[in-house]
């Protein structure tokens, strides 16, 4: 069961401007742990990711997001 989805992009968008969530494939994961995860792949690869969705309301903005990013690279290093 597919319970979380992440919203990324490859081509920035204009400094403070978030893309329309409705015209970008989202990723889908079964759990919050999963998405992160593929969060920090994708974010590894150049990709902007710039909100993970799930149940019960979750929702996990940019800046979130990319702050466990660099916690989880300075872990691993």
């Amino acid at each position: 069961m597919v319970n979380y989805s992440l919203f990324c992009t490859e081509v920035p968008t204009p400094r403070g401007k978030m893309p329309d969530l409705g015209r970008v494939v989202p990723v889908k994961s079964e759990s919050m742990g999963a998405a992160i995860e593929a969060a920090c792949k994708l974010m590894n690869g150049g990709a902007i990711v710039w909100q993970i969705k799930g149940v019960d309301g979750f929702k996990m903005e940019r800046r979130d997001i990319e702050t466990e990013y660099w916690r989880r690279k300075n872990v691993t290093g």
